[in-house]
């Protein structure tokens, strides 16, 4: 009678085993959906801030064409950045990657001359100045206002522990 206590008390000792370790598997997968959510986040956050910049510099080649009208004063040198922006590859690729680091440097240092040779054109004082550093502040003021959110095709009605919603 005493085999049988204690067959008993180790099938309970076996399901206590058996919850412990269904609980580990939930936590587990749980885990590993939250880290894929914020890999995600964090995908998007740095793909966005990467060529924010380049996107407004961009724009602003565009104005000044308008601006250079008849004259084509800047003709070349915003061609010469045009042509270093449409080599830019938008992949992970570790020669994109390092290519991309190579080409935005180029592309600054350029921009920057234009923005010099603007400002002599217009014969501005110091104070009326469109720097390179004030289109990157304006650059990260943006990119801190945006919030990201990332929604899952197969994430049912069921609320999760992880907000999905962040300031970047």
């Amino acid at each position: 009678m005493a085999e049988s206590e204690l067959t008993g008390l180790d099938k309970l000792l076996d399901l206590e085993e058996e919850f412990y370790n269904q609980g580990f598997e939930q936590g587990s997968a749980e885990n590993v959906k939250h880290n894929y959510i914020e890999g995600k986040q964090y995908g998007l956050q740095v793909g966005f801030q990467r060529y924010l910049l380049l996107g407004q510099i961009t724009g602003l080649l565009d104005v000044l064409e308008v601006l250079d009208g008849d004259k084509k004063v800047f003709a070349k040198k915003i061609e010469s950045v045009r042509s270093l922006l449409s080599g830019v590859k938008m992949d992970n690729d570790v020669a994109s990657v390092a290519d991309y680091e190579n080409r935005f440097t180029r592309i600054k240092n350029k921009f920057r001359t234009i923005l010099l040779l603007l400002q002599k054109q217009l014969k501005t004082g110091p104070e009326d100045t469109l720097s390179l550093t004030e289109v990157e502040r304006v650059s990260l003021s943006i990119a801190d206002e945006i919030k990201g959110r990332v929604e899952e095709d197969n994430v049912g009605t069921a609320e999760s522990l992880q907000d999905q919603v962040q300031n970047w």
